[in-house]
């Protein structure tokens, strides 16, 4: 199962929710066959609005601002067959975690422990010494990544990301 979204609150009286995705794909959410996993339960959309960087959900069995409060909160889920492909330099974020990163000198400066979104994605990598260090995923940062071999090479030497 991987992560697509958070409902953030009800929006509304008739059962929509408000959604922050967490994914790049904002159009991963369709009104199709697709299940969204929810507390364990499986859902299909019936509609969705568009707000801002956030999403307007009503799901078929969530017809009332009670129900959707009770989802406040909660991770939406999605089976690995519903992935959207990728296309090149595309990752899903799930295959980073755990990446050993290195400098463009090949330094080794930890691996990969958590993600976020400000604006861009920003990885935290814990150093050995049990430090974090944080580095924006942008391309123009980046010179390799090899999610077979969990590594990921990065554009200039860790003086620049003030290591």
């Amino acid at each position: 199962m991987f992560e697509v979204g958070i409902i953030v609150k009800p929006h509304g009286l008739k059962g929509y929710v408000k959604v922050f995705i967490t994914t790049t794909e904002k159009d991963r959410f369709k009104t199709d066959d697709t299940q969204y996993f929810i507390m364990n339960r499986a859902h299909r959309i019936e509609n969705i609005k568009h707000l801002g960087k956030n999403i307007i959900i009503k799901f078929f069995d969530i017809d009332d601002i009670e129900t959707a409060d009770k989802y406040r909160n909660e991770r939406i889920f999605i089976n690995k067959d519903d992935l959207i492909p990728l296309l090149d330099n595309e990752y899903y974020l799930h295959d980073l975690y755990n990446c050993k990163v290195y400098d463009i000198d090949n330094n080794y400066m930890g691996i990969v422990t958590d993600i976020f979104f400000s604006n861009d994605f920003v990885l935290d990598i814990s150093k050995e010494d049990g430090s974090i260090c944080t580095i924006l995923f942008k391309q123009e940062f980046l010179s390799n990544v090899n999610i077979d071999e969990k590594k990921i090479v990065l554009k200039f030497n860790r003086d620049f990301y003030e290591y």
